[in-house]
């Protein structure tokens, strides 16, 4: 096995295998960038914001820019040390200003790519749920939406080294290979169960917005009252006096140019004229502002170990179908007892999302796992890696 680290200038592409020390390779799903961190040895040049390549066997494993360099001396050469990053960090920097309705997550990623990220392969983008209702981003990376929208799907992403962008719910594909005792470097398997994150009803507190039901008040006047209590935040507010329709406005603490205000903090309707008359019939008509709150539980899990609670306040759900659909995909990944592990192989020719068996006799494992991590090192001597990985729940 071999491996190849090229810097593409603006000019030309180097070769610099032969100069480097150590290298080491990290990729996750999320947001986190992938990273080349390499150690070299006598490389006379600056290449800050250039391009670097890792290739394995003549397979692409990474491809990013260089962002920072340092160089020193020791006592027989020159030493310089790369830190790299994927295409992920660009999305950390683009800036999207967008609003959506009733368009799957699917559908939201495609729109933002095409405008602000051209570059980006979305063949591996999947439908992961119906759609959103209503969702808006105002002055958000791309990277935070991408996260924001694995939120609400349940859904896992990452970028390659071919820029591609992968979103999926529950597979991204099966690894080629599985892990026994054979393939684990000898004690380097840890295996870790947790419920510290335990929760099996999930309760969703969401955007408070105009209900599209109308609700009509209606009043007598005994002219001894200008003022009028709303039973709501009202929204589109109409008003009438003996059926014939009267002007009305927000009071916002200046003279007003209408027959009527209204507050919606104190939830108050004024008569700017004065007092309505007796006997003259006030009817207001507005939509009542409400909050989307609903929750979403797993029974069998409530069965098990009783009844855990957790509340998700989340602007963006504007719907209770928008609000179950949130709390179904929180519930995926914490109603049961979670398990994880980490090893130590130099059998790492798989991507992260990929699931895998792994079996491992001493600790009772013989399941599937998504790989969560993976870092690698490389040096002239040697190739290995280290794994995390999570029980997939089935």
């Amino acid at each position: 096995m071999s491996y190849v680290v090229q810097i593409t200038t603006i000019t030309e592409t180097i070769n610099i295998t032969a100069n480097v020390l150590s290298a080491d390779w990290s990729r996750a799903l999320g947001e986190s960038s992938a990273t080349l961190d390499l150690e070299c040895k006598n490389l006379f040049d600056t290449y800050c914001m250039d391009t670097i390549t890792l290739s394995v066997d003549g397979v692409l494993c990474f491809s990013g820019i260089i962002k920072n360099q340092s160089d020193s001396y020791d006592q027989t050469m020159k030493l310089t040390s790369l830190n790299c990053v994927d295409q992920t960090d660009k999305l950390q920097r683009i800036i999207v200003t967008e609003a959506f309705e009733n368009q799957t997550a699917r559908e939201i990623i495609i729109a933002i790519r095409n405008k602000y990220a051209p570059w980006l392969g979305v063949t591996k983008v999947e439908e992961v749920s119906g759609q959103i209702e209503q969702i808006a981003f105002n002055y958000e990376t791309f990277s935070s939406i991408l996260e924001k929208l694995a939120e609400i799907t349940g859904a896992y992403w990452n970028v390659d080294a071919y820029d591609r962008l992968s979103f999926f719910l529950e597979l991204d594909g099966y690894a080629t290979i599985d892990y026994t005792p054979e393939r684990i470097v000898q004690n380097s398997f840890g295996l870790e169960s947790t419920a510290m994150d335990l929760c099996n009803r999930i309760w969703i507190i969401g955007a408070k917005q105009a209900s599209p039901n109308v609700i009509e008040q209606n009043f007598t006047g005994d002219g001894l009252n200008q003022f009028y209590s709303i039973a709501y935040d009202p929204n589109y507010p109409e008003v009438f006096e003996n059926g014939v329709s009267k002007t009305i406005e927000l009071d916002d603490g200046d003279e007003a140019s209408s027959d009527y205000v209204y507050n919606k903090k104190q939830k108050v309707l004024k008569r700017v004229t004065g007092n309505l008359p007796p006997f003259t019939t006030l009817k207001l008509r507005y939509n009542p502002t409400v909050q989307v709150i609903d929750y979403f539980e797993d029974s069998n899990s409530v069965a098990t170990y009783g009844l855990y609670e957790k509340a998700v306040v989340d602007q963006k759900i504007t719907d209770k179908l928008a609000a179950r659909s949130r709390a179904r995909a929180e519930l995926k990944r914490v109603r049961n007892i979670i398990r994880k592990a980490n090893f130590n192989s130099r059998s790492w020719q798989v991507s992260v999302g990929e699931v895998t068996r792994v079996i491992m006799p001493k600790f009772n494992v013989n399941s599937y796992w998504r790989i969560m991590q993976i870092d690698v090192n490389f040096s002239p001597e040697d190739i290995m890696a280290s794994f995390n990985i999570e029980e997939v729940d089935n």
